[in-house]
């Protein structure tokens, strides 16, 4: 059975993944006008558990975009990669999730800590290297926006 956007926006708020929890209820918003009330009481709570600013009033929210970033070390160029991602997101509401596919000590632990505490990034590891498409599956199973896109780590993305 299929879940509603608003159950699905309680379970990612209960789960205190509050950026999906603000796209759900968006949605449900959407689709049930008539819950305005309770559901902006929903999205301003998200906002503020997650300590995420609010976007000024009257803005027409954006398609929501989720980035798949298989890593398997190259830390140099994963840091690029990573960093471009942060500062090039053009306005749009984008997740960039990263799936550490076994990686060396050096990366991984870089990884848990550039992604640790931003809410742009969330960080899946695989204990092993269980290669490129098993890492972008993983990836692509934790999307929850409206687009979801795959990157390599080693690409470099630029405003525009």
């Amino acid at each position: 059975m299929q879940q509603t956007p608003l159950s699905q926006g309680n379970a990612a708020l209960r789960n205190k993944d509050y950026e999906a929890a603000i796209r759900h209820y968006n949605r449900a918003l959407a689709q049930n006008p008539e819950l305005t009330t309770m559901l902006q009481s929903n999205i301003d709570l998200a906002y503020q558990r997650g300590g995420i600013p609010k976007p000024a009033a009257g803005t027409v929210p954006v398609a929501t975009v989720d980035i798949v970033v298989p890593v398997y070390n190259a830390l140099e160029d994963v840091k690029k990669c990573l960093e471009s991602l942060q500062r090039c997101t053009d306005g749009l509401t984008v997740k960039v999730i990263v799936v550490n596919d076994g990686s060396d000590e050096a990366t991984t632990q870089w990884l848990r800590e550039y992604c640790g505490g931003k809410p742009v990034f969330k960080l899946i590891e695989h204990e092993k290297n269980a290669g490129y498409t098993k890492a972008v599956n993983t990836g692509l199973k934790a999307t929850t926006a409206d687009y979801a896109i795959t990157q390599n780590s080693d690409t470099i993305v630029s405003p525009g």
